[in-house]
């Protein structure tokens, strides 16, 4: 009569290191996706933080700069010729307006390690408007990276200024 050996209970051995190079591989795919999510959600908060930086910096735009130079233009509006030249031969008011220089923000309030560079560009079939670009930087993992957001700037005072001159001036 044959004898029958009676396999024990259990796993072998190439059975118990298949059973844990399977585990290896999901633990490190599991870290790996997990240090990229950490990554991408401070990459996305930076962004959002940008974006909410060039909200501030239109802000400013339309509450001190833009409108200011509006004012200054068109506080005693000359008549200007047909050229564009204002009597006594400087720049008419419009002419003023269509070069707004560049404006630079290296600390933005309430924003740290953002810098901001604003370009105006002017459309003479629309007067009223401005089209301000606005480029907002930052270092993210030692390398430079900007975001750009453009967004249309009206060349009068905002409103609560415009009611606060109104009413200083009755």
């Amino acid at each position: 009569m044959a004898e029958h050996h009676r396999r024990s209970a259990g796993f072998t051995l190439v059975e118990m290191l298949v059973a844990i190079g399977m585990l290896v591989v999901g633990l490190t795919s599991l870290i790996a996706l997990m240090t990229a999510g950490v990554s991408a959600r401070g990459s996305a908060e930076l962004r959002d933080r940008a974006a909410r930086a060039a909200d501030w910096v239109l802000h400013d735009l339309e509450t001190r700069r833009v409108w200011q130079t509006v004012e200054a233009t068109t506080a005693d509006p000359p008549v200007a010729d047909g050229e564009g030249r204002a009597p006594g031969g400087g720049a008419a008011p419009e002419a003023a307006l269509d070069e707004l220089a560049p404006a630079v923000y290296e600390a933005l309030d309430g924003f740290p390690r953002l810098r901001a560079r604003v370009e105006f560009q002017t459309d003479p079939d629309h007067t009223g408007l401005v089209l301000a670009t606005i480029k907002v930087h930052w270092r993210e993992g030692g390398e430079a990276v900007a975001e750009v957001f453009q967004r249309l700037v009206r060349r009068s005072p905002p409103f609560p200024v415009r009611v606060g001159r109104s009413r200083s001036s009755s």
